[in-house]
């Protein structure tokens, strides 16, 4: 009989609650994207030829994960702060580089909810990231 696992990445988020110490959650996720979003601009020059440059660019760290509605689940972390600002760290290769750490600030925003019978629950939500995230190889 063969088996059939699901591979998931781990997250942890760290949220200071009223400015307090942090609290640090560790979750299992089905997937973690970092995509960005830039504007780019095009312009004929003098020679005829066009030229684009492309603007700054403004990231979303976006989760897919089980919607489990356990205290500690990301999902009730998810809405139980939403509107806090947190820090994300997760490790996008954790066999073959198991050393870098992707990291970086988010602001948390509540998920949607569907708990259609007879479906497995999961989710995706986007965050908002301030700044950009950063590479770190501990």
């Amino acid at each position: 009989m063969t088996a059939v696992g699901l591979v998931t990445k781990q997250l942890s988020v760290k949220i200071a609650h009223d400015g307090g110490a942090l609290t640090e959650y560790n979750v299992a996720v089905l997937g973690v994207k970092e995509v960005p979003t830039f504007a780019t601009q095009s312009a004929v020059v003098a020679s005829g030829e066009t030229v684009q440059d492309v603007g700054p660019v403004s990231w979303a760290l976006e989760i897919s994960y089980h919607a489990v509605w356990n205290a500690n689940s990301l999902h009730r972390i998810l809405l139980d702060n939403h509107g806090e600002v947190g820090t994300f760290e997760w490790k996008p290769d954790p066999i073959g580089s198991p050393a870098l750490k992707r990291t970086g600030t988010v602001t948390i925003v509540a998920p949607g909810g569907d708990a259609t019978v007879g479906n497995f629950q999961t989710a995706t939500i986007s965050l908002p990231v301030t700044g950009n995230i950063t590479s770190v190889d501990a």
